[in-house]
């Protein structure tokens, strides 16, 4: 029986570089270039962002979760909590542990079961599915 591979989590840059390339607004979840005000990175097959610093590829719903709570994830998982993968709006965004993270499904979303929000966020706007 096969192992299953364990995920790499690879540490964030400093914050306060974040805070000189890039500009996130948490309402819409962009995250642009602090000069030009472009999003920056690119969409990959699954729908995730990606963008490049110093030659590491890392994904900006991550870094938008760390540039607003200013806590590095770690090994915890950011959950897309309305499961839209490219919606890196602040109250879409949890860290959890991958077990928790499994369970906010679109069946389950559907059925109206919410998941917990991140603590310090205020639901504001009602879960799409």
């Amino acid at each position: 029986m096969k192992k299953p591979k364990k995920q790499k989590n690879k540490k964030l840059p400093n914050l306060s570089l974040l805070n000189e390339l890039f500009h996130y607004d948490p309402m819409s979840g962009i995250l642009s270039d602090f000069v030009t005000l472009e999003e920056v990175g690119w969409q990959c097959k699954k729908g995730y962002r990606h963008v490049r610093i110093n030659k590491q590829v890392y994904r900006v719903h991550r870094i938008c979760f760390y540039m607003h709570h200013r806590r590095d994830p770690g090994k915890l998982v950011i959950d897309h909590i309305n499961g839209v993968t490219d919606d890196n709006s602040i109250f879409n965004l949890r860290a959890v542990k991958h077990r928790e993270n499994i369970k906010n499904t679109a069946t389950r979303r559907a059925k109206g079961i919410l998941p917990r929000i991140e603590p310090g966020v205020h639901r504001l706007l009602a879960v799409s599915v």
